[in-house]
């Protein structure tokens, strides 16, 4: 440096007012960062001040505000921390008032207010996260105590936050989540409670996997979430079987044989982002099956149904269809009940491979002398003092009948109660019979009575026992 220069420079800080603002200071010497203080208690804070002299000096900060200023040394402040204080860590800076100058700040302080008691319980707002990539979200937890009270934790330094899967999902020291690739793991807070995160893929297909057989469909779509909604290609890997459709959905079909099995990917790329696919695994069973629709139904006399057979690696010659029981079915698969029906009984309809006999499938369905059956289940309760017990009354109606059927108990004991959940059904729906025991019994075994009216025309009627045990003292 010049001679000139170096005699400007210190010219400079010679000068008052310079050597004054580089000397001014505020210093707080206690307490020591990190001291942990209770909430509604008071904490001595001591500030040295170099330099000056000043005016006044104040501390400042959350949760206190403002102190009441000093105006001359020593500058000692008794701060009281408010009673409602969120647990957290917060900062003190004294603020000092020169006599000549700008204001003066000391480097601040953290002191860490906390409750003197553990609680009893700990909560958090989510019971589970769903996050996309590159999301940020916050966990509240909040804590309950003995006096009744519900305090914040998120930001008590006593709250522990802990990721098992950082490379998924990272956490801070305040419980902000952020989302870093796609996957599943845990948030554990204070290594008590577990909150599940699952973070979405950019791009993901529904369902991931599928299993079909010859002839099957199956709808797949695609979700992109970055862009979001954005569209999506297509593509079949290898081309086994067809698909069509386009957009968010595609709908795939297995060949109409299958001699051996096969895997294929259904795959969606991105158009906006070629580099974002997702890949579904289709796997073609050769496995041959019959199914029978419908599975189950209550038919009246005379009456008809369609039925229908869906086949895999059955042949292509279709099915033939027989009955084991009464009434009869033509070579379409339309069964006829009889007329008339003495008895609710069952009905076996046969389909077989028409191409392999060795296939087929049976299902079981029921003809009645009325439209109605009633069933109840199980067969026999055990009721024991001061006890509760319950059946299930279910009534199968013909897809044709819908008059409301009114029930009826009969056959309990005194002192047994019994209710009904429902007093009427109507078509294929059920109730819980409720039994309890409130007065003393005799014990014994009881026969229980449900009786079923057709409320539109009486003569219809139907009725199920059952057996209740009836345990207790004797008598």
């Amino acid at each position: 440096m010049g001679a000139s220069r170096y005699c400007a420079a210190l010219a400079i800080l010679c000068t008052p007012a310079a050597w004054l603002k580089a000397q001014t200071t505020l210093e707080i010497t206690s307490p020591a960062s990190g001291t942990v203080v209770n909430p509604g208690h008071v904490i001595g804070v001591t500030v040295r001040a170099s330099g000056g002299p000043f005016e006044l000096v104040s501390i400042a900060g959350e949760p206190i505000g403002f102190s009441q200023p000093r105006k001359e040394p020593p500058y000692q402040f008794d701060i009281e921390i408010p009673e409602k204080t969120i647990p957290g860590e917060y900062g003190l800076t004294a603020i000092g008032k020169p006599a000549a100058g700008d204001a003066v700040f000391s480097q601040p302080i953290a002191i860490d207010v906390e409750r003197p008691d553990e609680p009893r319980k700990i909560t958090t707002n989510f019971r589970l996260l769903n996050m996309r990539v590159g999301e940020d979200l916050p966990i509240d937890v909040y804590g309950a105590y003995a006096d009744g009270s519900e305090v914040n934790l998120t930001k008590s330094r006593q709250t522990t936050y802990f990721s098992e899967s950082p490379a998924i999902v990272t956490v801070s020291r305040e419980g902000r989540v952020k989302s870093i690739a796609p996957g599943t793991t845990r948030i554990v807070i204070d290594g008590k409670i577990a909150v599940p995160v699952t973070v979405e893929p950019l791009i993901q297909i529904m369902p991931p996997k599928a299993t079909l057989k010859a002839s099957q469909t199956r709808v797949f779509s695609a979700r992109l979430t970055r862009p979001p909604e954005g569209k999506v290609t297509w593509t079949l890997n290898p081309s086994v079987g067809s698909m069509e459709g386009g957009g968010w959905v595609a709908k795939y079909t297995a060949p109409d044989t299958l001699t051996s099995q096969k895997t294929v990917a259904i795959t969606a790329t991105s158009v906006d982002d070629p580099s974002l696919t997702a890949t579904a695994v289709i796997t073609l069973s050769p496995a041959a099956s019959i199914e029978v629709y419908p599975r189950w139904m209550v038919l009246y006399k005379a009456q008809t149904q369609q039925f229908t057979a869906i086949t895999a690696n059955a042949g292509t010659d279709g099915v033939k269809w027989s009955v084991s029981g009464a009434g009869s079915i033509d070579a379409t698969g339309l069964y006829t009940a009889p007329d008339p029906i003495e008895k609710m009984q069952p009905v076996k309809i046969v389909a077989t491979s028409a191409a392999n006999p060795a296939i087929s499938k049976t299902t079981t369905i029921y003809i009645s002398p009325r439209p109605f059956k009633l069933f109840c289940f199980p067969p026999a309760l055990t009721l024991a003092p001061g006890k509760t017990t319950d059946a299930t009354v279910m009534l199968l109606a013909t897809d044709r009948f819908w008059h409301p059927i009114t029930l009826a108990v009969e056959g309990v004991p005194i002192g047994i109660k019994a209710a009904l959940s429902e007093e009427t059904l109507k078509g294929n729906s059920q109730a819980s019979l409720t039994l309890t025991y409130e007065n003393e019994t005799v014990p014994a075994d009881y026969k229980i009575t449900v009786t079923a009216h057709d409320s539109i025309y009486p003569v219809l009627v139907d009725s199920e026992t059952f057996t209740l045990h009836v345990g207790g003292p004797a008598h």
